[in-house]
């Protein structure tokens, strides 16, 4: 530790061993004394007394002129550790070299999987299994033997030749018969057939409707059955279709006005002479293929101003949705 911050506590001369410039901040036999020669440990409690403190001044060593050995008096007691010079290093060396030791330990038992000590490591056992093959018993052949002697020749010298002397190998022949069962199991599935037969059904044919609203309607006489929309006149009607708002109140039973959003209006087409013509409701047919005869029958009218009027001809049907002009049964009145 240096003893730099406490530069004007500690005593300059007070520093280690092999570093003067440097000393330990407590009591300690790594200090030594730079004014005596050579440079030795002051006792710790004359350390802590003076060479630590600001009393260093006041110490006989500091104050003497003459440089020479420290007072025996004075000296720390010697040990291995303060005769030799490279005593600090040599225990930190030791101490570097110790914890290698333990780091290389510790991975080696790492390395193994395991950090337990050596001597309480047990076997652990480990199973693998191995299927067991399956078998399926087929039909084997069985075999039997039967030996038949076939003799072979040799032959030893005689008098009178070489006569053949016999001897017998026996060459085993074997008869096969074959033993098995067979099973077949036979499993059959069946997929229905999908069959499609179309079916045709005729959709009768439905003539588009010529009574709607905005259409032109009528034979001799034609007419409009409009629907108001908001902002829209009488004045504007009698423009469009090159008539007169008061044809228009005339052909309208009952027509209110200002005429409002919503309301169905009567308008003649193209012509203002109304004298000789009635005024008309509007009803929209709710019935499929209703005669002109049946609704007027319905509505209490002469079916033949209903035919008229609507530009129908006897026993014409009118669609469901149809817009139809129903004449009133008098006269408007002038």
């Amino acid at each position: 530790m240096s003893r730099v911050s406490d530069i004007n506590r500690s005593c300059p001369y007070l520093g280690l061993a092999d570093d003067a410039d440097t000393s330990l901040a407590f009591p300690s036999v790594w200090n030594n004394c730079h004014r005596s020669r050579p440079p030795v440990a002051p006792k710790l409690k004359h350390q802590a007394e003076f060479c630590l403190k600001e009393d260093h001044r006041r110490c006989p060593v500091y104050l003497s002129e003459q440089i020479g050995p420290l007072p025996k008096d004075l000296c720390a007691p010697r040990n291995r550790a303060t005769q030799s010079k490279s005593g600090p290093w040599l225990g930190l060396a030791l101490a570097v070299i110790a914890l290698a030791i333990v780091a290389v330990l510790i991975w080696s038992r790492a390395s193994n999987g395991s950090f337990a000590p050596l001597s309480f490591r047990t076997a652990t056992p480990t199973a693998s299994l191995t299927p067991f093959p399956t078998s399926t018993p087929t039909a084997l052949p069985t075999a039997t033997a039967s030996l038949i002697p076939s003799p072979t020749y040799t032959f030893t010298a005689s008098p009178m030749g070489p006569l053949p002397a016999p001897t017998f190998t026996w060459t085993p022949t074997a008869t096969f018969t074959f033993t098995g069962t067979s099973t077949s199991t036979s499993t059959s599935t069946s997929s229905p057939t999908l069959t499609w037969t179309p079916s045709w059904t005729p959709t009768p044919t439905v003539p588009p409707s010529k009574h709607q609203l905005d259409m032109v309607i009528g034979t001799d006489h034609k007419f409009v059955i409009h629907r108001v929309m908001g902002g829209e006149s009488l004045n504007q009607f009698a423009y469009q279709y090159r008539t007169s708002t008061g044809a228009i109140l005339t052909v309208n039973h009952n027509l209110k006005t200002p005429v409002q959003s919503g309301m169905l209006v009567v308008i003649p087409d193209g012509f203002t002479d109304v004298s000789n013509l009635p005024s008309f409701d509007v009803y929209q047919v709710q019935q499929v293929g209703i005669t002109v005869e049946a609704l007027a029958q319905q509505l209490g009218v002469d079916p033949t101003g209903l035919e008229y009027y609507n530009a129908v001809g006897a026993g014409e049907e009118f669609q469901s949705g149809d817009w139809v002009l129903v004449p009133s049964a008098k006269p408007p009145s002038s």
